[in-house]
């Protein structure tokens, strides 16, 4: 029976690529995908039929994947992991609701959030919340209501898709209610393409953060109040200072 397999390429780069997600891409007849998705892993496609659509295309893409599927196995390509912001929701959804019965697979990627926080140190060691800006398909105001109830419960919030091609307008009012709420002291760390060529990092308190450091192809890392900077890195608090002071008392270090 064939297959469809939705594929998270992680955050690029090749060598982020899962052992699973090269195997898959290697093996299928069929590639579907966003251009930019497509492109990092050509190298593993090349002669295979490949279908790309517009950023915005998301249906058409799954739609184009659901039927090739029936007659070939077929990969639905996906940046980072396919279940965080990916198409695996979607596609899922469509086979359901059509009844196409498509046997499908979902192979998990590096999703930006873990690419973003593996160069900063470990600030999500406690616990995390990933919060999407785009208000293409949810409303601001539910945004915004997330954002805050993360903020009282004092998350790590790994922020995506923090400004638009024109619209720097939700980054600066979310920086706005993180100083509103927490004061001028929260660490913030900017990631721009983790992991990708150009890659840029900047870690600081939020009063020198500007949304002028922020861009379309960042990450941005709200920390909590357990998350300190020790040397270069963001680490989170986890509960092992008492057990580090023992073992070094018993040690003599």
């Amino acid at each position: 029976m064939t297959k469809l397999y939705i594929v998270g390429t992680g955050p690029g780069r090749p060598e982020y690529l899962t052992l699973r997600a090269v195997e898959v891409l290697r093996k299928v007849e069929v590639v579907v995908g966003y251009g930019r998705y497509i492109e990092p892993v050509m190298h593993l496609i090349r002669g295979k039929i490949i279908y790309t659509t517009g950023m915005r295309d998301e249906v058409k893409r799954c739609l184009i994947a659901l039927r090739e599927s029936k007659k070939r196995d077929t990969a639905l390509v996906c940046g980072g992991d396919p279940g965080i912001y990916g198409l695996a929701g979607l596609c899922l959804e469509l086979n359901e609701r059509l009844k196409i019965g498509a046997d499908i697979e979902i192979v998990p990627g590096v999703t930006a959030a873990l690419a973003a926080g593996a160069l900063v140190g470990a600030p999500f060691m406690r616990d995390m919340v990933i919060l999407n800006l785009s208000d293409l398909l949810v409303p601001w105001e539910e945004i915004e209501h997330k954002l805050i109830k993360a903020l009282e419960g004092d998350f790590t919030i790994a922020i995506y898709n923090p400004i638009s091609r024109n619209k720097r307008k939700n980054i600066t009012r979310v920086l706005e209610i993180v100083r509103e709420m927490r004061g001028n002291d929260v660490l913030i760390a900017v990631v721009k393409n983790a992991m990708r060529e150009g890659q840029k990092i900047k870690i600081g308190k939020i009063s020198e953060i500007s949304p002028e450091d922020i861009d379309m192809n960042s990450i941005v890392i709200i920390c909590s109040s357990k998350v300190r900077k020790v040397g270069k890195w963001l680490i989170a608090e986890r509960g092992y200072s008492e057990k580090i002071s023992k073992i070094l008392t018993e040690l003599k270090i």
